[in-house]
């Protein structure tokens, strides 16, 4: 830590040395005849292929001062321009507007480059919203993108086609799945790539971490994912997020990329109306004032979703009680209402043109109502009538006992034959099996008083200075994320605060980029759960990077990023490497071949845990099998490694029509699994204070198996060791190997300058193998070599935009998920749409979720969820009990909210378009 730190303090030094140096410098040397030759180029971010026929301004300050348009490599050249600061505004059909950072050519310098990437905009984009802006002082960092898959989501998309939080949108990107998904609007809501894990997937924020990290620990909560504050959300998928950023992200990363000054002065004033108790204000702000930038935001929207707060009787609850006692004891409130809130503050100042300085601001807040959001489950009718017929079976044509323990109606002999008993005022009557499903079905809640509070606070410094040929850069942020929750009347939380940093020096010259650098954070996580406090656990890393990216020539370019990281868990270093070759044949062609290493260390969080032993009195002993008796930390992990291959072609056809295709293969070992282990295989716990405790004693865990097992009548129980071959402790170990592939495509076909269609498709395979047999018989429904339940193997989109040419605009999206999906239901489709009419300074959006009502439920369904299959270890053991269907093993479906539509009316003030 003080070496880091020491580092860190020698890089500032470096910056406040070097601010004072390079202006005197500049002076030293006269401008060459003829001035300098700068030359733009515009490439697609997600592609890499060149834009032909961008428009392109060239800027001295605020004064245009040249225009010219991108010829077939992408590539437009400006000739004898004298020193000064210079920016380009870009704009290309298709695309969102794109502005490059300020490049300053100081006198003696005879060329200068400009590298723009901008994105393919899904629809009209406002002027707040900038894309890509990279210059030749960043593109050692900026550009390292370029070497890996990613894809991005519109922030006006999010917007306009009326999502609730950014998180839900995410889904529909190629290879991306949500974890935890069910049919409330505002639910816990986790993210993970190719189907890799959630541990294993990195949020981040204007390119470094925020939340937990580490494998097997937990996730970023994509509840708390409000958009207002944001430019762009972009998917990093596989090992390239570590790749670039360091960060431990075995399978992909997203970033969440704040809004930017903007040159001029202007704002946005955001009023949205919609059905479901839908509303939304934001107003954002953006401008440069001399030396001084500015991005302001304050944002809140909220529903109720599909349940308005109100009085609900939980049915499925009541069971064969249906007296008002009963009712009204599982009576309660009941609300899906979901609010969400975000703030930021961006300042930036500029010493010099080469030498500026940023402090950025960001919080962000969600509150849940739970009783309607996650907690909002229901006992199907065909679930209860199933376990009605069992109830029969079971009765063996003997009358069903009442809940007082009579017997007041006949055996059961039809359908029609009123068998089945249920308490009312009137006491016990008698109804049909159909009766008594339609009465004991319904809503099944968990309880009143279930809420739910999620917060991340980020402030973030960076500071950057160019000197001749050399780029630093250095970032100090601090992030506090949490997660407090209502269940009982004791409520949990856990924290998460985060001290992180990284510098660099980027060396920049006409055919190469070298960059050496290093990055770091420190993290405390501590909590309680229902009252019961945690310990503070700390965790840190330590990064040294070297980056590099060379041009062999204008049609081949390789990247390498090696990275050397150290982890305070383990207390060991890896190296990962990632080795990139780009390739344009042509000006319309990219082939990209890469090739990574990456490293996850264990979490803290699932390693320096105290271990938590039941209770003797509170432990179920299974004389015939194994008993569990509590949770232990994971002992002797190792960390996770992934190795992936990357294969994307891209063509271009014409204007914005282009396609991607990419490959990818990726293997992991050491996975870290969460399961019940015998106790034998962790002696450690043996001697843990606890355990010890527990063990002996007339109400100890020796007593309590003597006495419930008529085999230890005999020779009973007398020391651990005897007891260690019975029981079973929850832990992680490295219990899984894994085997991620697939093909993702995606593109846009232009068919006219008013009517574009863009498409994805992607195959995702994914399975895990190298399970021990007693893996397999304490997880029933883990099948070595099937797809991972939960990840589709098939998925798809088509999005039809179409507009008059003066500003009216109408944008539907329809995507198909395949079986074996988040829902746990069959393969469905659904679409997104949005109308919009752009006027001066005013934008009127209809923007509508789930068009056709699809696949639409309020409730998770208990019963009607797809068949969980077992392995083959389980069914060996456990023959003769498998449940033979859905309704038998009670598994629950869930399905998409209803239609929600959404009237939002945007006003701006300041320049249209300015950047």
């Amino acid at each position: 830590m003080k070496s880091s730190l020491r580092a860190l303090a020698a890089t500032l030094s470096a910056f406040i040395a070097l601010s004072a140096y390079a202006p005197a410098r500049a002076q030293d040397t006269a401008p060459p005849p003829g001035g300098a030759t700068i030359t733009a180029t515009v490439i697609d971010v997600s592609s890499e292929l060149p834009i032909a026929g961008a428009a392109v301004d060239l800027y001295s300050g605020d004064a245009r001062v040249a225009t010219a348009a991108t010829g077939a490599d992408g590539s437009v050249v400006f000739a004898n321009r004298p020193a000064g600061i210079y920016h380009v505004d870009v704009r290309a059909q298709g695309y969102g507007a794109g502005r490059s950072d300020d490049v300053a050519v100081p006198p003696g310098t005879s060329s200068a480059a400009i590298r723009t990437v901008m994105q393919r905009a899904a629809l009209t984009q406002g002027p707040l919203r900038e894309i890509g802006r990279v210059s030749s002082a960043a593109r050692g960092q900026a550009l390292q993108t370029s070497s890996t898959i990613n894809a991005d989501v519109s922030i006006d998309r999010i917007v306009r086609q009326n999502y609730v939080r950014y998180g839900d949108s995410l889904y529909v990107l190629p290879g991306v799945n949500l974890s935890s998904q069910d049919s409330a609007v505002g639910d816990d809501l986790a993210l993970n790539v190719r189907g890799i894990g959630t541990s294993e997937t990195q949020v981040l924020l204007d390119g470094h971490p925020i939340g937990p990290f580490g494998a097997g620990g937990g996730s970023y909560n994509l509840q708390l994912s409000p958009f207002f504050a944001l430019r762009n959300v972009s998917v990093i998928y596989g090992t390239g997020a570590q790749g670039i950023y360091g960060v431990d992200a075995i399978g992909g990363a997203v970033d969440l990329q704040l809004l930017n000054p903007t040159r001029t002065p202007q704002a946005q004033l955001i009023q949205g109306f919609g059905n479901q108790g839908k509303m939304e204000s934001g107003l954002l702000a953006t401008g440069t004032l001399g030396r001084f930038g500015y991005a302001l935001e304050n944002s809140v929207s909220g529903t109720y979703g599909q349940f308005a707060p109100g009085m609900r009787t939980q049915t499925g609850n009541l069971g064969a009680d249906i007296t008002s006692a009963n009712i009204a004891a599982n009576t309660y409130p009941v609300s899906a209402a979901y609010t969400l809130r975000d703030d930021l503050a961006k300042l930036s100042y500029a010493f010099s043109p080469r030498t500026s300085a940023s402090l950025t601001y960001y919080g962000a807040y969600s509150y849940d109502d739970k009783t309607g959001n996650g907690d909002n489950d229901a006992v199907a009718y065909e679930e209860q009538y199933y376990n009605a017929q069992q109830t029969i079976a079971q009765a063996a044509g003997a009358p069903i006992p009442a809940p007082d323990g009579t017997t007041p109606c006949p055996p059961y002999a039809s359908t029609s034959t009123p068998a089945f008993p249920i308490a009312t005022n009137a006491g016990n009557h008698c109804y049909t099996i159909g009766d008594y499903a339609r009465l004991t079905s319904g809503p099944a809640g968990g309880g009143p008083y279930r809420f739910q509070q999620d917060k991340v606070i980020d402030y973030t410094l960076r500071l950057t200075h160019q000197a001749g040929i050399h780029v630093f850069d250095a970032t100090m942020y601090t992030d506090d994320y949490s997660v407090a929750a209502t269940r009982t009347l004791s409520p949990s939380e856990s924290r998460f605060v985060t001290f992180g940093f990284s510098a660099g020096d980027n060396v920049v010259t006409g055919r190469n980029t070298f960059g050496v650098g290093l990055t770091g954070e420190r993290q405390q996580v501590t909590g309680n759960n229902r009252g019961k406090f945690q310990p503070v656990l700390g965790q840190a890393t330590t990064n040294y990077y070297l980056k590099d990216e060379f041009d062999f020539s204008p049609r081949v370019t390789a990247f390498a990023n090696l990275w050397w990281k150290n982890s305070s868990v383990e207390r060991s270093t890896t190296f990962d490497p990632r080795l990139s070759l780009v390739m344009r044949p042509t000006s319309n062609d990219v082939v990209r071949v890469t090739a990574g290493r990456g490293d996850d260390f264990p979490s803290v969080a699932i390693t320096g845990n105290v271990a938590d032993f039941t209770d003797p009195g509170a432990v179920n002993v299974k004389c015939g099998d194994l008993t569990s008796i509590g949770t232990a930390p994971g002992e002797a992990l190792q960390p996770e490694t992934a190795t992936d291959v990357e294969l994307a072609i891209g063509h271009r056809f014409h204007a914005d029509s282009q396609v991607q295709v990419s490959f990818y293969d990726t293997s992991i070992r050491n996975q870290i699994i969460n399961s019940q282990f015998i106790l034998s295989q962790v002696p450690s716990l043996m001697n843990d204070p606890l355990f010890q405790a527990n063990l002996n004693g007339v109400n100890g865990y020796l007593a309590k198996f003597n006495k419930a097992c008529p085999q230890f009548a005999v020779n009973p129980l007398t020391s651990a060791g005897q007891l260690a071959p019975l029981v079973t402790v929850q832990t992680y170990a490295n219990a899984a190997s894994g085997r991620y592939r697939g093909i993702e495509i995606g593109g846009r076909t232009r068919v006219s300058p008013r009517l574009y269609f863009d498409y994805s498709y992607d195959v995702q395979s994914a399975y895990q193998t190298g399970f021990s047999n007693f893996f397999l018989l304490n997880n029933g429904n883990v099948i070595p070599g099937a797809q991972i339940s939960g990840v589709p193997l098939h998925k798809g989109s088509i999005g039809a935009d179409v507009n008059d040419g003066h500003g009216l605009e109408l944008r539907l999206d329809g995507f198909y998920v395949g079986p074996n999906n988040g829902y746990n239901r069959p393969s469905y489709t659904f679409f997104n749409g949005a109308l919009t009419k752009q006027l001066r300074n005013t934008t009127i959006n209809l923007g509508v979720q789930n068009v056709f009502n699809q696949a639409t439920q309020d409730y998770g369904l208990i019963g009607l969820g797809n068949y969980q299959p077992f392995n083959s270890v389980f069914l060996a053991a456990n023959a003769g009990s498998i449940p033979p269907n859905a309704l038998a093993e009670g598994s629950e479906r869930f399905g998409l909210a209803p239609r929600s539509i959404m009237l939002t009316i945007t006003q701006r003030v300041g320049p249209s378009g300015a950047r």
